[in-house]
């Protein structure tokens, strides 16, 4: 009796594109053996390419887990529902619903299932170009080895996954191309691993992806990743960033956050990303779910000031992500209110980020480049508490979701790592160079240095207490600044190396609750007054 993982990977394994949501536990007499696959280079190739796909879908492309996670992680706000948005972000924090029946249990389920499909289906191509339980064969399409480039994008989307996992989740499977999923037996041997060991697990996948790119030249087809042809030097670099997000962001508390390989970090960080990595948006092949409902408005004057998302739903940023710009002492005033009182508030900043340099008019401050102020409560619901109302709405990219680019990393992400280790390190003037790449140039904002925000009136950002800001307050402040929007899932994870999440927010999501019950392992979540969960 093994679990319906299992055979969901056996079914997924077959299948050439995963739907998002598909039920993986669910065999697809559709779905052609991997042996059929195996007959024709073509197909194999199919198999490896649809192996990110899944990764954008939970990240980006659907809402089951990215708004919830979003909203728990004090990014954005909002009071509906829908994708557990609702339930992960109300104070004080409740205990995840982990039962199998629960409305939203893709935030999840989803990505648990979905992920270890693509996982397989790259697995399955490694399999075959490495000779593993048959001969090696090559990828020879139209007369062109193809070899390489799916060997190295099998192996860099199976540690990008695996990296997933790590930083999800609190325990998980690794599964690579040596473990034959059509067998049973491998099945059945099966055992969740901590996230650490997942961790150190996905880096070496990762390390391994970019040994093979940087070993041969070639371009990915732009749409393996739509849009991008990324050259193997392209993919080393990515690869390298993403186990730099690994190493960071798998710690779940400030004492594994010091204890991360910051040196490492930092080297990962310098041979990673040059520019944005930004998949490139189009109506019908790739959309982003997340950054639509942070932007969301009707298309009238009216709407777009009042941040009016009409029918639709619409989120708005965090108070306690724009907060610490502001200079009225605004910000530290709904800080100290019990969180049940709290309600909207109106800041003024020199962050033009957050407030453009026009003149307030008539008590609305001008729109900054990356959100705007809204004159509207929109869908807020007050019975739901109005310490979830925001003035704010993100608006980076005008409120573009599926078209042109859509940055999922960013330099300016890998910068502030890089500055956070260095700061770690004891190098607080490096750290202050890092920073100030984004803080002046897009915020406008007096440069830091290593003694921290510059004193003055008008400095931002501040601390609770209403100060100048330290130099690490600064990067907690710039991070969510240049951050929000792009990965849903990193201020969740930033927060808790932090130690900023609110009590009781998890830590981790558990094992899906279907999934424990197919194992039979004795059911558990995490949050609220659970381990697992915030303190």
């Amino acid at each position: 009796m093994r679990n319906k993982l299992n055979r969901g990977l056996a079914a997924a394994g077959a299948a050439l594109l995963l739907a998002g949501c598909q039920d993986l536990t669910v065999p697809n007499p559709n779905a052609p053996d991997i042996d059929r696959i195996y007959q024709d280079p073509v197909d194999v190739e199919a198999l490896v390419a649809s192996s990110w796909r899944p990764y954008w879908n939970y990240t980006q492309g659907m809402i089951d887990a990215s708004l919830g996670v979003a909203a728990m992680g004090d990014e954005m706000t909002a009071t509906f529902t829908n994708a557990g948005v609702l339930d992960l972000g109300s104070e004080p924090r409740l205990t995840f619903n982990n039962d199998p029946a629960y409305a939203n249990r893709f935030v999840n389920q989803g990505p648990w299932y979905a992920w270890y499909g693509a996982i397989n289906n790259a697995n399955n191509g490694l399999r075959y170009v490495n000779g593993i339980g048959g001969p090696a064969q090559k990828l020879m399409i139209e007369g062109v080895d193809r070899t390489a480039r799916g060997r190295a994008f099998a192996k860099f989307t199976q540690g990008l996954l695996h990296g997933y996992y790590a930083m999800y989740y609190d325990k998980s499977y690794v599964v690579s191309e040596d473990r034959d999923m059509q067998d049973p037996a491998v099945l059945r041997d099966l055992q969740l691993k901590p996230y650490a060991e997942v961790r150190d697990s996905a880096v070496a996948m990762l390390a391994e992806a970019a040994r093979l790119a940087a070993a041969d030249t070639f371009t990915l087809p732009n749409t393996w990743i739509n849009g991008l042809a990324l050259r193997n030097t392209d993919l080393v670099r990515l690869a390298n960033s993403y186990a730099a997000r690994t190493l960071a962001y798998s710690a779940r508390n400030p004492t594994e956050r010091a204890a991360v390989n910051w040196a490492e970090v930092i080297r990962l960080v310098d041979a990673g990303i040059t520019a944005d990595h930004a998949p490139i948006g189009d109506v019908n092949l790739l959309s982003s779910l997340f950054k639509a409902y942070t932007q969301w408005s009707v298309n009238t004057t009216a709407g777009i000031r009042a941040c009016d998302g009409g029918t639709t739903i619409s989120m708005r940023a965090d108070n306690k992500i724009i907060g610490p710009a502001d200079t009225t002492g605004q910000y530290q005033a709904w800080l100290a209110k019990p969180v049940a009182q709290r309600t909207k508030i109106t800041i003024r900043t020199p962050d033009r980020r957050v407030e453009g340099a026009a003149a307030p008019v008539a008590g609305v401050p001008a729109n900054g480049s990356y959100f705007r102020y809204c004159t509207s409560d929109g869908q807020f619901n007050a019975g739901r508490g109005t310490y979830h109302f925001s003035n704010y709405q993100w608006f980076r990219l005008g409120g573009n979701y599926r078209a042109g680019a859509l940055p999922i990393v960013t330099r300016a992400e890998m910068d502030l790592l890089k500055a956070e280790g260095l700061l770690r390190r004891g190098d607080a003037a490096g750290a202050a160079v890092a920073i100030n790449r984004t803080r002046v140039a897009n915020g406008q904002l007096p440069p830091v240095t290593a003694a921290g925000v510059p004193q003055s009136s008008g400095c931002a950002p501040r601390n609770a207490a209403g100060a100048c800001g330290s130099l690490m307050d600064a990067i907690m402040y710039e991070k969510g600044i240049e951050g929000t929007g792009i990965d849903p899932f990193v201020r969740w994870f930033d927060n808790r190396g932090w130690g900023q999440l609110p009590k009781g927010t998890p830590l981790h999501f558990p094992v899906p609750g279907r999934e424990l019950a197919a194992i039979q392992i004795p059911f558990y979540t995490t949050g609220g007054s659970n381990s697992g969960s915030a303190e």
